[in-house]
């Protein structure tokens, strides 16, 4: 019997609000999300928002990290052709 591959979770593009209490710790925020598998790819201080990509299976981990407010997932469109 042949063994059956599971395909990776695939990532999506994730927007993750900062805590107003933890805006001054953003980088340390940001580093945890990385250590938790997120992609980040950038960071908006001004908004307190960190803009990057994760696992969809990760989404409700990260949602309970310790200054995150709210993660929210990008959507994503793609053309019929």
């Amino acid at each position: 019997m042949p063994s059956r591959k599971v395909a990776p979770e695939a990532d999506v593009s994730v927007l993750v609000t900062v805590a107003d209490s933890h805006r001054g710790n953003l980088d340390a925020v940001a580093d945890r999300l990385e250590s938790a598998g997120m992609s980040v790819g950038q960071k908006f201080r001004l908004g307190g928002v960190i803009a990057g990509e994760v696992a969809k299976n990760k989404l409700g981990m990260i949602r309970k990290f310790e200054g995150v407010s709210t993660v929210e997932e990008e959507p994503s469109f793609k053309a019929d052709v």
